[in-house]
């Protein structure tokens, strides 16, 4: 199965299935496999030593991963995984939706995932334009998705004109606006975080609709079943 060009309609779990495991962890993303998920959405940041790492937010328990070697994030509740080490984990096994957190390590990180998988098995996303501008001019085979939502989908129609990116990725809170934005741009959306039964199956619905990243991928493939 191929990501970007599947025929069938593909289910997402968010940060793995973070309502079983603690979510953006190698325990989470085996779940996500387990539960029947089509593919994993994730996030990578950096540590201060140049190790990438999967975590949402910029800190951990008051450490700033930028400012915190992996050695010293080692003593928080949780191990926060190495890249690699989720890559190892699901190679062959499952798709992935690899967001990037911080524009500086787009490269190093496609770098990182080419190591494991193919192109036609991963897509990148982000928020941030510049991160996705690198992703398309140094691996222009690399499939590139913008992420948005209310708080950052200003001038979102003349960023898509710029980027051109291969995929729209908005909150399914505000995916209703954009009906006009998707026909003029051809693309395919994949909608995020969709938990809701009703909503599940209004998006399974529609043809601009590629796929789905849940809380509960075991849920919405029973949904689509």
């Amino acid at each position: 199965m191929e990501l970007i060009n599947s025929k069938k309609f593909l289910i997402g779990g968010h940060r793995g299935s973070p309502k079983k495991k603690k979510e953006n962890t190698l325990e989470s993303f085996e779940q996500a496999i387990i539960d029947g998920a089509d593919f994993i959405e994730f996030d990578i940041r950096s540590t201060s030593d140049g190790e990438l790492v999967i975590h949402h937010d910029a800190s951990s328990e008051g450490l700033k991963l930028s400012e915190t070697q992996l050695s010293s994030l080692n003593s928080v509740s949780y191990k926060i995984p190495k890249l690699q080490k989720m890559l190892e984990l699901c190679k062959d096994r499952i798709m992935l939706d690899a967001e990037i957190k911080e524009p500086g390590i787009a490269v190093k990180a496609v770098r990182e995932i080419l190591n494991f998988y193919s192109v036609d098995k991963f897509i990148v996303t982000s928020f941030y334009d510049s991160a996705l501008k690198t992703v398309k001019v140094e691996f222009p085979n690399v499939s590139t998705g913008l992420l948005f939502d209310d708080e950052t989908e200003k001038n979102i129609e003349k960023r898509v004109r710029s980027l051109k990116p291969d995929l729209l990725l908005p909150h399914y809170s505000i995916f209703s606006k954009y009906q006009k934005l998707y026909k003029e741009s051809g693309l395919k959306t994949i909608v995020w975080t969709v938990n809701d039964e009703k909503d599940f199956k209004k998006f399974w619905q529609d043809e601009k609709v590629l796929g789905i990243i849940s809380d509960y991928p075991d849920k919405a493939v029973t949904y689509s079943s």
